[in-house]
C-alpha cells in the first residue's frame, strides 16, 4: 500500500514456480527456498527434456537413441551459450523453461498423431505438459501451436476419435488447473501497458529490417551480457545444420517431422525478426522467440549430425564437420570469456560501498518517512554494483521505499518510479520546483538516494530542499528538510508491515493517508474506505470516513 511499485496483475512468467513453491512449502521449507529449488530443477532438466524430445521425434528411426543424445547435448550447450543462460541470470526463468518444454510437448503430440499408442506414460506426459505449459509462460501457445497444427494437417487420415479424446483431455486439464489465475489476468487486462514498456525499453523488439542479419552476423547483440559477439557462432551452426537436417527430413521417410519443423520454424522466424513491425505483436517483445526457434533447429541439427556420423550424408561430408567444428570453437571461446569474468554469476555478497548505503539508510534516515531511491538498470550500467539495490533495501534497512526501477511489468503501480534521471514518468529536470516539493510532501519523503547528474542537479538547485549527508562515489545520500507525516488529512500513529497498516490514536472525522488504495482493502474493525485521487498519480489513496480511534487495514 506504500508508493513502491507492486504488480497488480499476474506475473505471467513465474506462475508455475510460484504455485509449486507454495504447494511444496506445506510439506517442508519456506516458499522462497522452494522457488529457488524448483527453478534450479527446471534448468537441470534441460538435458532430459531434450533427450526425450529427440527420442520421440525419431522413435521409429534405427538411430533414435543417438539422435536423442545429440539433441540433449546441443540443447544443453545452447543453454550455456545463449539467451537462456542470460535469462536465468536476470530472473526471467519462465520463458526459456517454457521453450524447452514446448519442444518436448510437440514431440509427445507427434507420437500421439503418428502411432496412436495405448494409454501409458506417453499420455501421462501429455497431460502433464498440458498442466504446466501455461503457468510456465502464456506465450507458449504461440510456440507450440504452429507445429501441432502442421502435424494435424500433414497426415490428415490420422485424426481419429482417440486423438480427439486426448486433445480434449489436455484442454480440460489445462483449463481446470489454470482457470483461476487466467481469469484474474483477463479481468485485469486493462492494466496491460506492454506497448508502453517496449517503447520505453525495447529489450526484445527491433523494427530494423536487417535484424536477422545483425542478430547472426553483426557485432551488435540484442539484450546480451556477453563480452563479445562470439555467442553467435554456435547459433549460426544450429541454423545451418538445422536447416540442412530439416530439408533431409522432408526428403526422407520422416516427412511429417520435416514439414512440421518447417512450418513452425517459419512462423517463429517471421515472429522473431519481423513481429515488431506490427504494433500489437511488438508488445510481445518478439525477439525472445529466437529461443524456441533455436531449440527446434536443434532437432534438425541433431538429425543432420547423425546422418553425417552414420555416413548417410555423403554429399555434405565436409560441410557438416566444418560447421560443427567452427560452431564448437565459438562455443568454447564464448563460455570461457563469459564465465571467467563472472559477469553472469549470481552472488549474495555486497561490496563495502553498497553495504555503506544500506547502513546509512537503516541508521540515519527518519523512520516516520519514506526513502526516495533512484535505481539504475541497463540504461545506466547498474551503478549499484550490478544489482537492483531497491529490491533488497527495504528488507535490509527496515525503511519504507518509494521509487525503484523502470517499469518492465504489466502493471500501473509504477507511476512512483525513480530511475536514471526519470522521476514520476518525467525527466526530473522538467519538473517544476513547486511540483517537486509537492511530490516529496505527498509521498512523505524523508530521505533521498540519488546518483544521476540530472537528479543531483535538480534536487540541489531548490534552496533548502535537501541536505547532502554523505557521498559514496556518484551516489548522494540526502535528507529532505520538511516535516514528515503519513496523513494528508487527520492525524494519528501508523505502523506498517507486510499487508498490514496499523492505525492508532486517529484524530479527525475524515482520514486521508499517504498510502495507496487497492481493490480488496478491508478494515478491522469495519470502517468506510474510499479511494481518492491526488495530484497526477493514477493510483488512488486511502480515505477513511468516521473511523474508530484504532484499526488495522489489510488486503483480503
Amino acid at each position: 500500500m506504500a508508493g513502491y511499485p507492486s504488480n497488480t496483475i499476474q506475473d505471467l512468467s513465474v506462475k508455475f514456480f510460484e504455485f509449486a513453491a507454495l504447494g511444496l512449502s506445506t510439506i517442508a521449507l519456506a516458499p522462497v527456498q522452494w522457488f529457488k529449488i524448483v527453478a534450479f530443477l527446471a534448468t537441470a532438466s534441460v538435458p532430459v527434456v531434450m533427450f526425450y524430445a529427440g527420442r520421440n521425434f525419431f522413435y521409429h528411426h534405427m538411430f533414435r537413441d543417438k539422435i536423442a543424445v545429440v539433441s540433449a547435448l546441443l540443447g544443453t550447450l545452447y543453454w550455456w551459450n545463449s539467451l537462456p543462460r542470460e535469462m536465468f541470470f536476470y530472473g526471467m526463468i519462465g520463458f526459456p523453461a517454457a521453450a524447452y518444454c514446448s519442444v518436448w510437448g510437440v514431440s509427445l503430440f507427434y507420437r500421439l498423431v503418428k502411432d496412436s499408442p495405448k494409454p501409458g506414460l506417453l499420455h501421462l506426459g501429455w497431460l502433464l505438459f498440458a498442466a504446466v505449459i501455461l503457468p510456465l509462460h502464456v506465450q507458449s501457445l504461440v510456440i507450440f501451436m504452429p507445429f501441432m497444427i502442421a502435424l494435424l494437417i500433414v497426415p490428415a487420415r490420422r485424426i481419429t476419435g482417440t486423438l480427439c479424446f486426448w486433445l480434449v483431455a489436455a484442454l480440460a486439464v489445462g483449463a481446470l488447473i489454470n482457470f483461476p489465475w487466467l481469469t484474474t489476468a483477463f479481468q485485469h487486462r486493462h492494466d496491460d501497458v506492454s506497448s508502453a514498456i517496449v517503447d520505453q525499453l525495447p529489450l526484445f523488439a527491433s523494427s530494423d529490417p536487417l535484424t536477422f542479419l545483425i542478430d547472426y552476423l553483426g557485432a551488435k547483440g540484442y539484450w546480451t551480457f556477453r563480452p563479445s559477439f562470439v555467442e553467435k557462432g554456435f547459433r549460426l551452426m544450429l541454423l545451418i545444420l538445422g536447416a540442412v537436417g530439416t530439408r533431409e527430413l522432408i526428403k526422407q521417410d520422416n516427412r511429417p517431422v520435416g514439414v512440421a519443423l518447417t512450418a513452425g520454424l517459419s512462423v517463429l522466424f517471421l515472429l522473431t525478426y519481423f513481429g515488431a513491425f506490427i504494433p500489437g505483436l511488438a508488445a510481445w517483445q518478439p525477439l525472445r522467440f529466437k529461443v524456441p526457434l533455436d531449440l527446434f533447429l536443434v532437432i534438425g541439427a541433431a538429425f543432420c549430425l547423425n546422418q553425417w556420423l552414420t555416413r548417410q550424408q555423403a554429399l555434405r561430408f565436409y560441410l557438416v564437420p566444418a560447421t560443427f567444428a567452427l560452431g564448437g570453437l565459438a562455443l568454447v571461446i564464448n563460455i570461457v570469456q563469459t564465465e571467467s569474468t563472472g559477469k553472469l554469476q549470481l552472488r549474495a555478497d555486497m561490496r563495502p560501498e553498497i553495504t555503506a548505503i544500506v547502513d546509512w539508510v537503516g541508521r540515519e534516515t527518519p523512520g516516520d518517512g519514506r526513502v526516495l531511491f533512484e535505481e539504475s538498470g541497463d540504461e545506466t550500467g547498474f551503478v549499484y554494483d550490478g544489482m537492483y539495490l531497491s529490491s533488497f533495501l527495504p528488507h535490509l534497512s527496515g525503511r519504507q521505499l518509494i521509487g525503484g526501477p523502470i517499469n518492465i511489468y504489466n502493471d500501473r503501480h509504477h507511476f512512483a518510479e525513480f530511475h536514471s534521471g526519470q522521476l514520476f514518468k518525467r525527466d526530473i529536470g522538467a519538473i517544476s520546483d513547486d511540483d517537486l516539493r509537492n511530490y516529496l510532501r505527498l509521498y512523505n519523503i524523508g530521505a533521498v538516494v540519488a546518483f544521476h547528474p540530472a537528479s543531483i542537479k535538480k534536487l540541489l538547485s531548490i534552496p533548502g530542499l535537501v541536505t547532502v549527508e554523505r557521498r559514496i562515489g556518484p551516489i548522494h545520500l540526502m535528507k529532505v528538510n520538511q516535516p514528515l507525516s503519513w496523513f494528508v488529512e487527520g492525524d494519528g500513529k501508523v505502523q506498517a508491515g507486510a499487508n498490514r497498516l496499523e492505525l492508532r490514536n486517529l484524530k479527525g472525522s475524515e482520514i486521508l493517508l499517504k498510502y495507496h488504495w487497492v481493490v480488496g482493502l478491508n478494515s478491522e474493525p469495519a470502517a468506510t474506505i474510499e479511494p481518492v485521487r491526488l495530484a497526477d498519480d493514477p493510483i488512488p489513496f486511502i480515505k477513511l470516513i468516521a473511523p474508530p480511534a484504532s484499526l488495522v487495514l489489510r488486503v483480503q
